[in-house]
């Protein structure tokens, strides 16, 4: 999902983030960036994961899109990419609080896509990021 409204998105995040206590500052935020590969990490930059873990949360999880890969980031020329972004509060993580978040964003047809993905891929895709990271 490409987007050129990344100072809104972020500004939308923040918000959040700093209203639930997941973060402080907005230096905190960037650090929890994951660039694309060979950028540096900055808002603009063309963000492939971004990943919260509320450790208030039982069981934490972090979800990443299937939707969003190496290979979908070069057939948009490179344009800024936003996702990934961890719902957890309440101890309550799931693909309609996905698309919930995707709708405070001010942005339905992201909220469509979410909505249209299969529990399974997203699930996929937390198992592949975990066999990345182990």
């Amino acid at each position: 999902m490409s987007t050129d409204q990344v100072p809104e998105i972020f500004q939308h995040i923040r918000e959040r983030l700093v209203a639930n206590q997941m973060v402080t500052n907005k230096g905190e935020m960037i650090n929890q960036i994951t660039p694309w590969p060979g950028y540096e990490k900055t808002e603009v930059n063309g963000i492939r994961v971004f990943q919260y873990i509320d450790l208030r949360c039982q069981p934490t999880m972090t979800i990443v899109s299937p939707i969003i890969t190496d290979e979908s980031y070069e057939k948009v020329s490179k344009r800024p990419l936003w996702l990934v972004i961890l719902l957890c509060w309440d101890g309550h993580t799931d693909q309609l609080s996905l698309a919930h978040l995707a709708t405070q964003l001010h942005n339905e047809e992201v909220s469509q896509e979410l909505r249209s993905v299969p529990p399974s891929l997203l699930s996929a895709a937390i198992r592949g990021l975990m066999a990345r990271e182990n």
